[in-house]
C-alpha cells in the first residue's frame, strides 16, 4: 500500500480508502462479511474508513467502530457524515442551510454517530450534501470548528458532488480574500473522480495548490 498526506491534516493516508455506503445490513449485506472485508483491508495496509449516518441509520457507524476497536495497534482514520435534517439528497438549488444544517442538529448527530461507532471521537466529519450558496454563511462552520475544539472530531468539510467542485477549491484554498484564515483549514471530501468527468476548473485548481 503506498500512502500520502492527507491535505493540511498531515495525516498519512492509503491511498486507496473504504468507503462503507453499502455496509450494516440495510442493502442487504451480511454483516460478518462485512467485517471481514474490513479487516481484510486493513491487512492490506488500508488505515482510511468513510462511513455516514445515512447508511443504514447509523448501523455502518457501528461496524467502523468495531473495527477500530478490533486493530488496537493500528491508526485507522475515521469519517462520517451527518445527514440533510431536511432529508435531501442530493441538496436542491432552492433548499436553505437552515432547513439542512441548523447547528444544534449537527452536534445532535455528530454525538449519534459518536454513540453508533463506540468511539470518542472522529477524525473527520463532513456535511453529506451541499449548495454553493451555504458557503458564505458561517453558521455550519463555526459549529463544526466548536466541535473540533471539543476534541470530538479533528477535521471537517464537505460531501461534494462534481458540480460543487469551484465551491470546494474555494473553501479548502480560501481564494476568495474574504475567507479567514480558520475557514481556509477546511478539507474537501469528494467522490472519486475522473479526469474526464471533472469541470475544467478542478484539475488545475488543484494542480495548482499542490494536490
Amino acid at each position: 500500500m503506498r500512502y500520502r498526506r492527507f491535505g493540511r491534516t498531515g495525516w498519512k493516508v492509503s491511498e486507496i480508502g473504504y468507503g462503507m455506503w453499502g455496509m450494516g445490513s440495510w442493502s442487504g449485506s451480511n454483516d460478518d462479511e462485512s467485517l471481514k472485508a474490513l479487516q481484510h483491508a486493513v491487512d492490506l495496509g488500508c488505515n482510511f474508513f468513510d462511513t455516514a449516518y445515512a447508511y443504514g441509520n447509523g448501523r455502518s457507524e457501528g461496524l467502523l467502530g468495531r473495527l477500530v476497536k478490533a486493530n488496537p495497534s493500528k491508526k485507522l482514520y475515521t469519517a462520517t457524515k451527518v445527514p440533510p435534517k431536511n432529508s435531501q439528497w442530493p441538496a436542491l438549488p432552492e433548499n436553505t442551510l437552515d432547513e439542512s444544517y441548523p447547528p444544534d442538529h449537527i452536534e445532535e448527530f455528530l454525538h449519534k454517530s459518536l454513540k453508533n461507532a463506540g468511539l470518542e471521537s472522529f477524525d473527520l466529519l463532513q456535511l453529506h450534501t451541499w449548495n454553493d450558496h451555504w458557503a458564505d454563511d458561517d453558521s455550519w462552520s463555526n459549529k463544526l470548528a466548536d466541535l473540533k475544539r471539543q476534541g470530538l472530531i479533528s477535521a471537517f468539510g464537505i460531501s461534494i458532488s462534481l458540480e460543487g467542485s469551484r465551491s470546494a477549491i474555494r473553501l479548502r484554498y480560501g481564494t476568495d480574500p474574504a475567507w479567514s484564515p480558520e475557514r481556509t483549514q477546511m478539507r474537501s471530501a469528494a467522490d472519486p473522480l475522473t479526469l474526464e468527468h471533472c469541470p475544467k476548473a478542478i484539475v488545475p485548481g488543484c494542480s495548482m495548490h499542490g494536490t
